[in-house]
């Protein structure tokens, strides 16, 4: 979960690199974050994750400047029906409250169903949690791979087509169907957490929803992978405007995931 905020914190800042981004401290997230410590309070808590969404599209000013959030939470045919719109990255915490890979898919059907309804958008959310839970158990790259390929990604070619763009020139779109193995790629090429974050704001340097995506995905998959989070990124987490969000985060890291 870690992952997920630090790397929505640099993905929603203008700042070309981790370093840059990290002396402009603080930061201000995307709505990815309250998005992402409501579905954990739901994890926590064991509550409907539509109950918990929607309590924080309530009260969280980062939601409430997100119509199409708020009026999918509050009325179910209204859920986001297209690709190019905030992924719901935050799917990916079943990867790490749950040990059996059908039970992580389902689950995070379920937490991104409250706000999203593209069935394309529905396949990624499970197959990011999927690759959580395959990274964090010691699976290889070649294992995360053909899982992708399994759930429908032709890997092998579209990872090599899109692997062309790092460190060189970002995506001319980016979408649901391509920011997975774009983060896959990123995550499983890198050395350190550092290294894969920096990847990432290089391949979508833009500022846009779906650079904060992108960024907190290579961030969530990467941790998962078991690479140390160094001091500088979790010093970011206390740039999160609500003590309630930095709560969240640590608690959900207590339960699920190395101290």
């Amino acid at each position: 979960m870690r992952g997920i905020i630090i790397g929505d914190l640099l993905g929603s800042s203008p700042h070309p690199s981790f370093a840059a981004a990290q002396a402009a401290a603080p930061l201000a997230p995307s709505a990815i974050t309250p998005l992402t410590v409501a579905t954990a309070t739901a994890l926590l808590r064991n509550v409907s994750y539509t109950y918990a969404l929607r309590q924080a599209a309530r009260t969280d000013p980062l939601l409430q400047g997100e119509p199409h959030l708020a009026a999918g939470l509050a009325q179910p045919e209204q859920r986001i029906s297209r690709t190019d719109l905030l992924p719901p990255i935050w799917a990916s915490l079943s990867g790490w409250a749950f040990g059996s890979l059908s039970d992580v898919e389902d689950e995070a059907e379920a937490i991104a169903s409250a706000t999203h309804s593209h069935p394309e958008t529905l396949r990624v959310a499970r197959a990011t949690a999927a690759c959580v839970l395959l990274l964090r158990s010691g699976a290889s790259a070649k294992d995360v791979r053909r899982y992708l390929e399994g759930a429908g990604y032709r890997t092998a070619a579209l990872i090599e087509r899109v692997g062309q763009f790092i460190g060189t020139a970002p995506p001319r779109v980016l979408d649901a169907a391509t920011l997975l193995p774009l983060a896959t790629q990123i995550a499983l090429s890198q050395p350190s957490f550092a290294a894969a974050l920096d990847t990432a704001l290089a391949t979508a340097p833009s500022p846009a929803p779906l650079r904060a995506a992108l960024v907190a995905l290579a961030g969530t998959l990467t941790e998962a992978r078991g690479l140390a989070l160094p001091d500088a990124a979790l010093a970011l987490l206390t740039s999160l405007p609500d003590p309630a969000l930095q709560d969240g985060v640590h608690l959900f890291a207590e339960q699920y995931q190395l101290p």
